[in-house]
């Protein structure tokens, strides 16, 4: 029952109606990952959710970047955000030494090539000669949920954006990506953390 109510409330936001047996999953992988490494704190899991329904355009699976099906695809993509000079270099460009590519990929958008081999070292992966295993679920999960605990992305960690004993949602981003889409990212967290409470409450 009190299942039931957490994602019938999930399904008015910030899932809008659609909320398959896909996205439950993901769900649940982070939650468990969660459980693993995280504080039993509501606040951090539903911003780490709402982390995630932003990144994978509310899939909750993990994606490469500019949603494409393919790597070649991928890498299209970012190569055109470089010829419109909207980024600096092009990550996405097959490295010379392994020839992989080290585009977006996963629940949490993992980029450039000293990341992926710094992430994987810390997971004791080899994510340098094999950056697909991030779109592995498992792994995802445990990059985004370690990740943004940690302080992996932007050496930020989520306990730095408490405020008065609450986590600030808004300033909780940099620990991703500076501010890019924070009052977006916020709204969706604050619909999961409602969701949660209910839950737990019930």
């Amino acid at each position: 029952m009190r299942v039931e109510i957490l994602l019938n409330g999930l399904r008015l936001a910030p899932f809008i109606g659609s909320l398959s047996d896909s996205k439950v999953e993901g769900m649940c992988k982070v939650a468990d990952m969660f459980r693993l490494y995280g504080p039993a704190n509501s606040n951090f899991l539903a911003y780490i959710l709402a982390t995630a329904f932003h990144e994978s355009g509310g899939t909750m699976a993990p994606v490469r970047e500019g949603f494409a099906k393919t790597d070649a695809e991928a890498i299209r993509i970012v190569t055109s955000l470089y010829n419109a000079k909207r980024i600096r270099k092009n990550y996405a460009l097959p490295d010379p030494a392994t020839g992989k590519s080290y585009f977006g990929r996963g629940l949490v958008q993992l980029t450039w090539k000293d990341n992926y081999k710094r992430i994987g070292n810390l997971l004791g992966i080899d994510l340098l000669n094999n950056p697909d295993l991030a779109l592995d679920p498992e792994i995802s999960a445990i990059i985004l949920v370690r990740g943004m605990l940690e302080g992996w992305f932007t050496g930020r960690k989520l306990k730095g954006c408490v405020i008065l004993g609450e986590l600030s949602y808004k300033k909780a981003r940099s620990v991703v990506n500076g501010s890019d889409q924070a009052d977006k990212i916020a709204q969706y967290a604050y619909s999961f953390e409602k969701n949660l409470r209910i839950y737990h409450d019930e």
